[in-house]
């Protein structure tokens, strides 16, 4: 009678004697070498299940001094002020010089969504004949990678704590291009612009680790402040408030492996650890101190520190 073994060895003489590719590795290299004659479909050779992961960097904001309090003329706006009283943690997460974490945490963690637009070449046509015939050429795709607009979602909790950030963000810009507050001296001698961040996005494979694309857009600040998410009548009240906010960005690149050593050099503090506890066959504490990219073999994975 024939066996569980027997059955496996059949299918696997089967599989062979037709040439059907079983494995990831192999798939991809018939894909790559072979025309498929039968259009046969693979669904282990799909990505599914993407997980993404936004990291906001911290702006450098002249809000908070390195010894605590309001830097010069900002407490001349109540809003400041009052915020600095009420929660210092909010404002903390717009100064970079609180190196307690490289990224604003509260909207890494809240964010819902991310949108990124392609990378498009432009082109021109030449040698147009009488009845219209022409020759298209390929250029480039800078104009797709600068001046670049972007829409981020997020969820809100019970503080408004993504709101304040965003609120403070954007009035810190308007207060600065009107004179009353001006950035740290370091940052005007070096000409940096201290309002703007750096956004890292990163889709992970199903296993949440290993990085299939990943993204960086430099020089981004958010545009608008989402007052009218709180409109209200007598027929809807205001429940789990959620956000779009658009956000300018200087440049935006993809798939560069030198986005990945610039991540590790945002210095993360804390030492690599799993996601997955063993002891309790379940997840681990989910709240970790950074991330960084780590190569394993020919593979890039977010490994995340505690």
């Amino acid at each position: 009678m024939p066996t569980r073994t027997d059955f496996g060895k059949n299918v696997a003489d089967a599989r062979i004697a037709h040439n059907i590719p079983v494995s990831f590795n192999e798939i991809r290299n018939k894909e790559l070498a072979y025309i498929n004659a039968h259009k046969l479909k693979f669904p282990t050779n799909v990505l599914a299940n993407g997980i993404g992961y936004v990291f906001i960097t911290k702006p450098s904001l002249n809000i908070i001094t390195p010894t605590g309090g309001l830097a010069a003329n900002v407490p001349s706006i109540p809003f400041f002020e009052n915020l600095y009283k009420r929660s210092a943690g909010v404002l903390e997460n717009l100064c970079y010089e609180y190196k307690a974490s490289p990224f604003v945490n509260i909207l890494s963690n809240k964010c819902t969504s991310f949108d990124i637009g392609d990378e498009v070449l432009k082109t021109h046509d030449k040698g147009e004949t009488f009845l219209g015939w022409k020759i298209s050429y390929g250029k480039h795709a800078v104009e797709s990678r600068t001046g670049y607009g972007l829409s981020l979602s997020f969820d809100e909790n019970k503080d408004l704590d993504v709101y304040n950030v965003i609120k403070a963000w954007v009035m810190y810009i308007e207060s600065v291009n009107r004179g009353i507050i001006s950035p740290a001296q370091y940052n005007i001698e070096n000409f940096i612009l201290d309002y703007a961040a750096s956004v890292y996005y990163f889709v992970l494979a199903p296993d949440n680790l290993n990085i299939k694309f990943y993204a960086k857009m430099t020089g981004v600040f958010p545009t608008n402040i989402p007052n009218s998410v709180f409109s209200a009548s007598e027929l809807k009240k205001i429940d789990s408030p959620k956000y779009s906010i658009n956000f300018n960005a200087s440049f935006v690149e993809a798939m560069d492996p030198r986005i990945l050593s610039e991540f590790n050099q945002l210095g993360s503090s804390g030492s690599l650890t799993n996601l997955y506890n063993p002891s309790t066959l379940g997840p681990s504490d989910p709240w970790v101190a950074g991330a960084a990219v780590m190569l394993a073999g020919d593979r890039f994975q977010l490994k995340f520190k505690k």
